[in-house]
């Protein structure tokens, strides 16, 4: 188990997040140092993330097909679909006029379009592999609906957890019970058949 932070996140150095486009290569060399480890298993990864953490591992998923399943918990399913709620809930702003000039400004920050942080374009790729998504139905970060659009774009296998009462990346805190009996079956299930 590797446990890391994407930059700009905790104590990691750095102010810009670009929401997956420029993270995924730090999510590359955290798996480079445990693919090259002696007592690693690289045939036996799974990636778990949440919030963009989720979107990240969705996305790397999708290109590398090495790792065998994904965790998401409160992934977003665009950065476009999820600005207006984040945007409602960090400053309190209305969504429009403010999530298309943020979006506008953010593009030129981070160097990149918001259409190709769409995480439902990545997902599709990542069958046959397993796909478990937690989505809560009082997050107030991501939008509700992100998890039955990743849902929906994904293919087989897969599962969604919903919790209507769950806020955003809480399964853990609000149903420690659940959230390790679920987590833990569903890696048993995938993992054992090896």
């Amino acid at each position: 188990v590797l446990v890391a932070s994407l930059r700009a996140h905790d104590v990691n150095d750095g102010e810009l997040i670009s929401f997956g486009l420029h993270e995924m290569a730090d999510l590359e060399a955290w798996l480079q140092y445990l693919r090259g480890r002696p007592d690693g298993d690289a045939s036996r990864i799974a990636l778990f993330g949440e919030s963009m953490g989720g979107a990240i591992a969705l996305g790397y998923a999708a290109q590398h097909a090495d790792i065998r399943a994904v965790i998401a918990d409160c992934a977003f399913s665009s950065v476009s679909d999820t600005a207006a709620t984040s945007i409602r809930f960090f400053t309190g702003l209305p969504p429009f006029p403010f999530a298309p000039a943020i979006i506008f400004w953010m593009e030129r920050a981070i160097g990149g379009s918001a259409s190709d942080l769409d995480t439902t374009k990545w997902i599709p790729r990542i069958a046959p592999r397993p796909i478990l998504l937690m989505q809560g139905g009082a997050d107030t970060v991501v939008s509700v609906e992100s998890g039955k659009k990743l849902f929906d774009a994904a293919g087989e296998p897969k599962e969604l957890w919903f919790e209507p009462t769950v806020g955003h990346t809480q399964f853990l805190k609000m149903m420690p019970a659940q959230f390790e009996e679920r987590v833990i079956r569903f890696l048993d299930r995938y993992f054992k058949q090896q």
